[in-house]
């Protein structure tokens, strides 16, 4: 029996790696609902490969869909990001925290105040509203290159703004010299997975989990997985704690979907 073909382009690659990458992550905190996304731009570059990993099975993500609607504004996750519910905030401190312009501010507060997401009162201050709820989701983010390690490895570090956890990914026959420099990849938490072409993955190294560096890309990257799952899955219906949440495997679409 011949040997299957060999990556023709990373497309390839990457879409075959994207119809398997869910079951390579490991399961031990109950994930629920499992979200691969290609393409994902967070301002931060452009990830491969997303896995967004919800660990939170009693928040509502379709009740949610005003937050995931306000959050992909990476505007509207800039002040957020300022804001907190035990501080009030001047319009002048949004100012100087985020650089925006006293306009942009005003329309953008507008908006999130109307999705009731930001409070204010007749002093003109401004916080997180008492009901403000982020569900608990893990991003992992995978860049996935054919050759250029080094490459991959840099534009990796960049996802670290938004990004739980980081994996490069690499045909196994092209891991040599990226195995001998498995330290540098260890010193910087990235991690390095190979994929064969009868598809079999392999965790190399494997990154620990870290907070996202940037709480306003991570709020980005977080509306755009909002927004996702509640326009794959429409008909979804959430279970309160009292019922049994189903369990939702393989939330891939076989288009590869975009988003930007």
């Amino acid at each position: 029996m011949s040997n299957p073909p060999a990556f023709v382009n990373e497309e390839s690659l990457t879409e075959l790696f994207a119809s398997l990458v869910w079951d390579a992550i490991p399961r031990k905190n109950g994930c629920k609902h499992p979200l691969v996304m290609r393409e994902v731009d967070c301002n931060r570059g452009r990830a491969d490969i997303v896995c967004a990993v919800s660990h939170d099975n009693n928040f509502d993500l379709h009740k949610a869909s005003h937050l995931g609607i306000a959050l992909s504004e990476f505007t509207k996750a800039c002040i957020l990001s300022w804001l907190n519910k035990s501080s009030l905030r001047t319009e002048t401190y949004i100012q100087e925290m985020t650089g925006l312009g006293q306009k942009t501010i005003r329309k953008h507060l507008r908006g999130l105040i109307e999705a009731g997401l930001v409070d204010t009162n007749t002093s003109g201050l401004f916080r997180l509203a008492k009901s403000f709820a982020l569900p608990n989701i893990e991003i992992w983010s995978f860049e996935v290159k054919l050759h250029d390690w080094k490459r991959a490895f840099y534009q990796a570090l960049r996802y670290r703004g938004f990004s739980h956890r980081i994996i490069v990914v690499m045909p196994a026959e092209n891991l040599k010299i990226p195995t001998k420099n498995i330290n540098l990849f260890r010193e910087m938490n990235i991690g390095l997975m190979s994929i064969d072409q009868h598809g079999k993955l392999e965790f190399i190294e494997k990154p620990l989990r870290e907070k996202p560096s940037s709480k306003k890309h991570y709020l980005y990257a977080l509306g755009q997985v909002i927004s996702e799952f509640c326009r794959l899955y429409p008909d979804y219906r959430y279970k309160s704690k009292a019922h049994a949440v189903p369990q939702l495997k393989g939330l891939f679409s076989q288009d590869l979907f975009h988003i930007r």
